[in-house]
């Protein structure tokens, strides 16, 4: 393929032809432009200069300026409904923060730690009812002499 950049200067009409055994390279284009054919063009609005090619700004963000480098982020909570954006007027679509994935989460842990809590505390409710329920104590006093009195602990389980 051969390029052409056809020109006017007054009356006359000029005609380059990029020569086909050379590259682009030599050109050094500034911060945000490209190489293309003998001229540096700048990323346009919504694009940004990545790895020497113009990229689209991904969801989420814009650019509204043409070459730059970069893509400005939508605020907190908006992001754009695609690529290429090129206003913070296109982060118009709400999302869900992180504040509120925060909120949540400490909020189950709360209720998480609360029913923990009740569940421990019903077992050691049981245990003690148990304790004092399932297991009858009865003390059997045996006099051996007018001086010694043998108590002597016999447990039996409730029927």
């Amino acid at each position: 393929m051969v390029n052409h950049l056809t020109f006017s200067l007054g009356n006359d009409t000029y005609q380059i032809t990029q020569n086909q055994s050379t590259s682009d390279s030599w050109l050094k284009c500034p911060s945000g432009s490209i190489a293309n054919v003998a001229f540096c063009v700048p990323c346009s609005i919504g694009h940004y200069l990545s790895n020497e090619e113009c990229l689209p700004c991904q969801v989420g963000t814009y650019q509204l300026l043409t070459g730059q480098t970069f893509c400005f982020v939508c605020p907190t909570g908006t992001t754009t409904e695609g690529i290429s954006s090129v206003s913070i007027d296109d982060c118009n679509k709400s999302i869900a923060t992180d504040d509120t994935g925060t909120v949540f989460t400490i909020l189950g842990l709360a209720i998480s730690i609360v029913v923990l809590f009740t569940i421990i505390m019903f077992m050691v409710v049981l245990i003690i009812i148990c304790r004092r329920k399932c297991f009858k104590t009865q003390l059997n006093v045996t006099n051996n002499s007018a001086e010694t009195v043998s108590l002597e602990r016999v447990q039996s389980s409730l029927s």
